[in-house]
């Protein structure tokens, strides 16, 4: 078992679609990942001047560039072959909502953009230096058990959704008690369980030879988990300052 909670990293991408004459490498991937990191965060650090020193946000605009993300990564995730052109594009989208949500944070909580950035380049830097090195392994029953609490987690915010149209929310979900503090925690660590399932799932594409056009595929796949981490950091990182 190869795949993970994350919907591009598909077992099924290992069948029948192997042992290419031009096949994936780690490298290859972590590069294409970067160039997007790269659109990411350079689109985010001009919108954040922009917006920050004309003063103009809304916060429509997180709802905005969140709809549109997801539109382009559904295209992305059912349409692979579109992932070279498309997932530039999503790093773009995604560079604008993660500029808008962090100054929407940072109103509140002065400073907490930095710790959240650095906190999230500490955790997937170790996950991947971790995996490179055999510290960390990945088998079967943690594959399926990231699996599960992903589906869950999924699952109760879904419920929660539902519910808040009836107004009755999941209140334990967002507050600063420790209940709340210790779920976001536990997100945090499911969301790291995640990255490194994918890790682990761009080693074996090159093991089993994936074709190289789906390089940009699992770097668009990577950076998604890498966003959720940071959010859920972000989040957690806010419940904390609301407890001093």
């Amino acid at each position: 078992m190869f795949g993970s909670s994350n919907p591009v990293f598909s077992q099924s991408l290992l069948k029948g679609h192997t042992n290419y004459e031009n096949t994936l490498s780690v490298r290859g991937t972590f590069n294409k990942a970067l160039i997007l990191f790269a659109l990411l965060i350079s689109t985010a650090f001009y919108s954040w001047y922009y917006f920050f020193n004309n003063g103009i946000f809304n916060s429509s605009y997180i709802t905005i560039s969140a709809i549109a993300g997801f539109i382009v990564s559904l295209i992305i995730i059912f349409k692979p072959n579109t992932a070279p052109f498309l997932a530039p594009v999503y790093a773009v989208i995604e560079g604008f909502f993660i500029s808008y949500i962090s100054l929407y944070f940072n109103s509140f909580y002065p400073g907490i953009i930095t710790q959240a950035s650095l906190m999230t380049f500490a955790v997937v830097g170790i996950i991947i230096t971790g995996y490179s090195l055999g510290i960390f392994k990945v088998s079967p029953s943690f594959i399926k058990g990231v699996q599960v609490a992903t589906g869950a987690l999924c699952l109760v915010y879904l419920l929660n959704f539902l519910f808040s149209f009836f107004g009755m929310p999941f209140a334990f979900l967002f507050s600063s008690s420790p209940l709340g503090i210790l779920i976001s925690v536990v997100i945090v660590i499911i969301a790291s369980a995640n990255i490194l399932t994918n890790v682990h799932f761009i080693f074996q594409s090159e093991k089993h030879g994936l074709s190289k056009n789906m390089e940009w595929y699992l770097a668009f796949g990577l950076m998604v988990a890498v966003i959720w981490l940071y959010l859920e950091i972000l989040r957690l990182f806010s419940k904390l300052q609301d407890r001093n």
